[in-house]
């Protein structure tokens, strides 16, 4: 049995009906911290293609229905109003709720929905409702004239009228109100392809007279702050306006608890009592469109964003210096369950109260929040259902609170069948109760697995629950999809566990054909698709990239369907992403054709000098071919004399002008005569003074960065070479991480520059100097730094997913342990204020993202004094200095840090035998860092005797057992055991970060059997510029070029590799003793010696462990070591593992 971690929300009801009582007020008696934090940016990797049209609002009116109607429930409406400025074909939008009896049986609403002939828009109007995921209906409106479009106008209101029909058994009305929405495109919807075959007309109905307009509010009681209102639906005036309650209360004031349906609020508005009908503007009569075959699509808008805040008081609890709250966090997922953000609260802020904005949120879209569950506390949220739809440029809210109660308590287990093995991502399951229509709890779940909730409230009048699968799972390549389909609701009872079986089954819709006929892709480009609908109804399968041709998909009868088509490869496309939508009632034709880019954009790009010592950088134009005027933006000014020759001009000081704004310099250079012709090179020079951005006893480091550049007042923006392909994130979710090492310019002419952009999402920068006595920090090098900055922030501007931190620290500081620099550092509270402060300027002046520390303590002290005390406080110093910078700069900045991999460095930071342990020190550390990269090499090298094994191995495999201890197996020397380790003491899963090495160990041995592995040890074998070192470049390459293959020696080319590529005798030593550590080796005979690396096999093998552990990615130690050739890149290789490839 699988136990998953829940998200608990407690009901408003339970509140409001006294039970907490004892535990509410407005001290702070947890006496932790109140404030706000920096905003933080939502993941921009899933964007809707269906979302809400925040001028539509739809309301239901239940009439006088109340619990006594158990048959047919008469006189129900459906009210749309359009309060925007523009009409809306409600075609395109999409009605959904829950619509269940108080039993948990779906109620069918059927097609009774409509409004008679209009003359205005010469047609009347249906609302008919399909079953969707569970039982939620899905409604569609369509006009009942053929050829006339269903449109709503600005400030109309549409009334459609029927009745329910039930299942004696009362409507379960709180739930419907909690989770009735209108979702769809937008005001300028794309239009449709006509469906083959073409449907018979729909007859055109007698003309019916209009409703006549509402009456007043005579005999509608006033609102009394002392009178209970029990039942759902009473109706009352206060200040002149009609409300109706969606649940029991007490004393809510009426016009400070309400809104509109289905925002959570217990009183919902019906208008004014002032007895005038709201007058019905004159609409305008819409053209009928003329059909279209196959449309041509509309281009693609950027979507737009909202914020959300997310509220979280733990105010009444005992979290405040509690090891079993740190960590504690909230989670954030659209309306298809894809987590966006996730929220940990400070350690300082439980026991008080945390307000996290959310930035970057896709406008129209509802957003549900989750979070963890603290121990004998309960959760309660405002709005009730937990959810908020987050509308254009403005902010929304949701709260959670926990308090301390005591209640009666029991378990569900629920299991999940797997029906559909193309679907491989998790499941939302939601714990509902249909009193409130509130949310439970919450977790996920794969197919096949059994999960079970904890601490439910037993079932009485308050708690009546039932189980919600937030979305089925569909393969439209297959005709596949699947939903909850039967009764879900479920009793619990006192200390007891109930079980559960999900009735996951395959729906008997009818299908159609939705083809897609793709055509004008260039060489190897490949198209994307991803699947909508507007109800949410479904999350999809991913099908496999295709190319030009035809494709067919199954779409289910009546779906409101979206699809996705997006080009990748390497030729830019005039437009690389189609979207359709569409409701699916017949077999589709999509066209796309997919045209080159034949004019250029107009872009612009610069490059500091690599190896150069006079402050020369060149700025490149592109998509134009000449000009009168650029002015380009920098962080620094030009030298103040200018010579040589810009774009076939030969440079004079008069004609640059430069001025000053804010921090950073704009300068304007016009040609003398004629134009500058931007096919020439153009060099200038910045200077000295405002570029310095670390001093040194050797002299500063220096950067040079454009941020912007214009051609005669066109706004150029810079070259991307990701655009391509969209610049997707080469991590795909996931950190794929390289350290850049400063010093690697020299020996093995690394070009900084040539950093493999486009494979990674993170550059480590190593390494920053600091002087441990007084914080402040300097350049190890100004001429290495210089270069090496300015293509790590060049970067940045280019690839908009690039993260890039600035590191401190490693084995060896310049031939300095920095241990023992650290331990100074750290013991002197004034000199660590002042490292954090100038390591944030430094970061934010170099346009950095984040900070790292490797702090390799081990090499100096003894597991027995691991320094957790001090480290800990440095890390608070550094987290407290990022966040003062990120709520000021609006973003956030992160925070990482390097570990060792071996389990006895992580027990010894708490073990309580230590007199500098911390008892719960990782977890602590979990809620300060945003990554924790493990060095999961080095386990095994020369400095070993007694046997020759693997110096990154995830697992052992056949180690005899008197060879056990030699290589680490008892003490959990190994990646696995080192990350199971982490997460049992604190630190999730998403936050570890494994390290992968570009480079051999090599070490000489007593013989060759198994090729060398777990012999004796006699030395350090061939190494490139250090003994039993070298690059991973050098060995599968040995020839003498620094860049390509070795430096200083070129390694012996007898060495026998053992290997997945491997054959005979040496594929069967791999497969007994490699497969299973994910790590292959080699033996050079004329050197007696073995040799331990990664292949493209093994970084591809543990990169799958990472994906299928959820951890957050995989880092590489050092860049400069990796092949050159593309096909070999060990860096390479990661990424398109992570991206499934």
């Amino acid at each position: 049995m699988k136990l998953k971690n829940q998200y608990k929300i407690i009901t408003a009801a339970l509140i409001a009906a006294g039970t907490l009582t004892g535990c509410i007020g407005s001290q702070n008696s947890g006496g932790g911290v109140t404030s706000t934090a920096a905003p933080i940016q939502a993941s921009s990797s899933n964007t809707k293609l269906f979302v809400q049209d925040t001028n539509l609002t739809v309301k239901l009116d239940y009439g006088s229905n109340t619990n006594s109607i158990i048959h047919y429930a008469p006189s129900v409406k459906f009210n749309i109003t359009n309060n925007g400025n523009e009409p809306i074909d409600l075609s395109k939008s999409t009605i959904t709720l829950v619509s269940q009896d108080m039993n948990g049986n779906s109620v069918n609403l059927g097609s009774e929905f409509q409004i008679g002939w209009i003359s205005a828009h010469q047609t009347g109007y249906q609302l008919s409702f399909v079953k969707g995921n569970g039982n939620t209906q899905v409604g569609q409106i369509n006009s009942t004239n053929r050829g006339v479009a269903a449109i709503i106008n600005p400030g109309e209101t549409i009334s459609l009228s029927g009745g329910f029909n039930l299942n004696n058994s009362p409507f379960n009305i709180s739930l419907a109100l909690s989770t009735l929405s209108i979702d769809g495109s937008a005001p300028a919807p794309t239009p449709a392809p006509t469906p083959s075959p073409t449907p018979d007309p729909t007859p055109t109905p007698a003309p019916t007279p209009a409703p006549p307009p509402a009456g007043d509010c005579n005999g509608i009681a006033e609102w009394n702050s002392d009178t209970v209102y029990s039942s759902s639906g009473t109706k009352v005036v206060y200040q002149n306006i009609e409300y109706r309650n969606s649940w029991w209360t007490k004393g809510d004031n009426p016009a400070q608890n309400s809104g509109a349906v289905g925002s959570g609020k217990v009183w919902t508005i019906l208008g004014n009592c002032d007895g005038t009908p709201t007058p019905t503007p004159t609409p305008t009569p819409a053209p009928t469109p003329t059909p279209t075959p196959t449309p041509a699509p509309v281009p693609v808008p950027v979507p737009a964003v909202g914020n959300l805040d997310v509220i979280i008081d733990t105010t009444n609890t005992n979290c405040k210096a509690s090891a079993e709250c740190s960590g504690l966090k909230v989670h954030v997922a659209n309306s298809s369950g894809i987590e966006v953000a996730t929220v940990t609260v400070p350690d300082a802020n439980l026991g008080g109260v945390l307000t996290q904005p959310i930035k970057n949120l896709q406008a129209g879209v509802t957003y549900t929040v989750t979070a963890d569950n603290i121990n004998n506390t309960t959760q309660s949220f405002d709005p009730i259902t937990a959810k908020a739809t987050v509308i254009k440029d403005s902010t929304a809210k949701i709260k959670v609170s926990y308090d301390k109660v005591a209640i009666d308590t029991g378990s569900l287990t629920v299991s999940v069948p797997n029906v559909l093995s193309s679907y491989t991502g998790d499941l939302h399951l939601n714990i509902i109760n249909n009193i409130t229509g509130a949310m439970v709890a919450a977790t996920s779940v794969k197919q096949g697995e059994t999960v079970t909730f904890n601490d439910l409230p037993v079932t009485d009048e308050s708690h009546q629950y039932s189980l919600q699968l937030l979305t089925g799972i569909a393969d439209p390549v297959r005709g596949l999809y699947y939903s909850v389909n039967g009764n879900t609701n479920f009793a619990i009872s006192k200390n007891k566990t109930a079980t559960f079986n999900l009735p996951l089954i395959k729906s008997e819709k009818n299908l159609h054909e939705v083809v897609v006929n793709v055509s004008g892709l260039i060489g190897n480009d490949q198209i994307t698709t991803m699947f909508d609908d507007a109800a949410s109804s479904y999350a999809y399968v991913t099908p496999e990239a295709s190319v030009n041709g035809k494709v067919t998909y199954f779409v289910e009868s009546g779906l409101n369907f979206g699809i996705t088509l997006r080009a990748t490869g390497t030729t830019t496309y005039e437009k690389s992403q189609f979207n359709f939508t569409n409701v699916i009632n017949a077999n589709t034709v999509y066209d796309v054709n997919f045209a080159k880019q034949e004019k250029p954009l107009l872009t612009y790009d610069y490059k500091v000098w690599f190896k150069d010592y006079n402050n020369k950088f060149d700025i490149m134009v592109n998509g134009v071919s000449s000009g009168k005027s650029i002015t380009l933006t920098s962080n620094a000014k030009l030298a103040s004399s200018l010579w040589g020759t810009c774009f076939g001009q030969t440079l004079t000081n008069e004609m640059a002008t430069v001025k000053q704004v804010g921090d950073v310099y704009e300068t304007t250079l016009t040609a003398k005569e004629g134009s500058f012709n931007f096919a020439q090179q153009c060099t200038l020079m910045y200077d000295d003074k405002t570029s310095e951005v670390l001093p040194g006893s050797g002299g500063a480091a220096h950067n040079l960065m454009v941020t912007s550049m214009s051609v005669d007042g066109a706004t150029a923006s810079i070259n991307q070479p990701c655009a391509a392909n969209g610049c997707k994130d080469p991590g795909n979710g996931y950190v794929n991480a390289g350290y850049y090492a400063q010093w690697a310019v020299w020996g093995r002419a690394y070009n900084p520059n040539t950093m493999p952009f486009d494979a990674i999402n993170d550059i480590i920068y190593a390494f920053i100097g600091f002087d441990p006595a007084t914080g402040n920090l300097k350049t190890l090098d100004s001429a290495a730094d210089s270069w090496g900055l300015a293509a790590t922030s060049r970067a940045l501007l280019q690839y908009p997913y690039m993260h890039a931190h600035l590191s401190f620290g490693g084995w060896t500081n310049n031939g300095v342990n920095t241990a023992p620099m650290f331990q100074k550092l750290s013991e002197n509270p004034e000199a660590m204020k002042v490292f954090a402060k100038q390591a944030v300027e430094l970061m934010k002046k170099n346009k950095f993202t984040g900070l790292d520390i490797d702090w390799e303590w081990w090499s100096d002290y003894a597991n027995s004094v691991a320094p957790a005390k001090n480290m800990l406080a440095f890390y608070k110093v550094l987290r407290a200095e990022l966040d003062a910078a990120s709520k000021i700069d609006g973003k956030h900045y992160t925070l990482t840090m390097a570990v060792n991999a071996g389990v006895d460095r992580v027990n010894a930071m708490q073990n309580p035998s230590n007199p500098n342990s911390v008892a719960d020190f990782w977890k602590q550390v979990n809620g300060l860092v945003d990554q924790v990269n493990l060095m999961s090499y080095d386990y095994h090298g020369a400095y070993d005797q007694d046997a020759a094994y693997f110096h990154a191995n995830y697992d052992f495999a056949n180690v005899p057992v008197e060879k056990q201890a030699a290589v680490g197996q008892n003490t959990g020397w190994s990646i696995k055991a080192v990350t199971a380790a982490y997460q049992a003491q604190g630190i999730e899963a998403k936050k570890l970060v494994i390290g992968l090495p570009i480079y051999a160990r090599t070490m000489q041995v007593t013989n060759a059997t198994d090729g060398g592995l777990l012999q004796p040890i006699t030395g350090a074998g061939f190494g490139d510029y250090v003994e039993g070192v070298l690059d991973y470049k050098c060995l599968i390459n040995p020839v003498a070029d620094p860049v390509t293959g070795c430096g200083m020696n070129v390694a012996p080319n007898d060495v026998v590799f053992y290997s997945a590529d491997s054959t005979g005798e040496q594929l069967a030593a791999f497969n007994k003793y490699g497969r299973e550590a994910m790590q292959p080796w080699g033996y050079s005979p004329s050197t007696k010696t073995f040799v331990t690396f990664d292949d493209k096999w093994s970084v591809k093998a543990k990169t799958q462990k990472v994906v299928e552990g959820k951890m957050g990615g995989t880092m590489f130690w050092e860049l400069d070591g990796d092949s050159t050739d593309p096909s070999k890149s060990l860096v390479r290789a990661a990424a398109a593992s992570l991206n499934g490839k």
